[in-house]
């Protein structure tokens, strides 16, 4: 990985320390988040896929939520597990994998290129959309 790519994995990876359905602006929760063809409504828990519904598992929705969050940024298992299990990340926790692996089934993500959810090897995952908005 390229320093770069490490560096932004420190700065989310930093971040596990903050409420992710928190604005940075304001105490609100974020309540709707787009990235590329992905719409989430975090207070109906829904996704919407190219104007299509997803149906998703609470698990799947929220490491969607936090994929869609951070869009184009590189997540760590260190902030992915803790919100997913409750748990620290003990460096050997591969459950998200799981998760991930269900979650690009449901969006039709199989190709390696094109891929919406890129795996970044011994490190974490990155929705790999340019651009974000949040709706408070």
């Amino acid at each position: 990985m390229h320093g770069q790519a490490q560096h932004e994995a420190r700065d989310v990876a930093a971040e596990s320390n903050l409420q992710i359905t928190q604005s940075p602006n304001e105490n609100r929760p974020i309540e709707y988040l787009r990235a590329g063809p992905l719409a989430l409504d975090g207070s109906q828990r829904t996704a919407w896929l190219h104007g299509n519904e997803i149906k998703l598992t609470r698990g799947e929705f929220d490491l969607l939520w936090i994929l869609t969050r951070y869009a184009g940024r590189i997540v760590s298992r260190r902030l992915i597990i803790p919100h997913l299990r409750g748990i620290p990340y003990d460096g050997l926790d591969r459950s998200v994998d799981i998760v991930v692996a269900r979650l690009r089934k449901k969006l039709g993500d199989h190709e390696r290129e094109g891929q919406l959810i890129k795996s970044i090897h011994g490190v974490g995952y990155m929705l790999a959309c340019e651009s974000m908005d949040a709706e408070i």
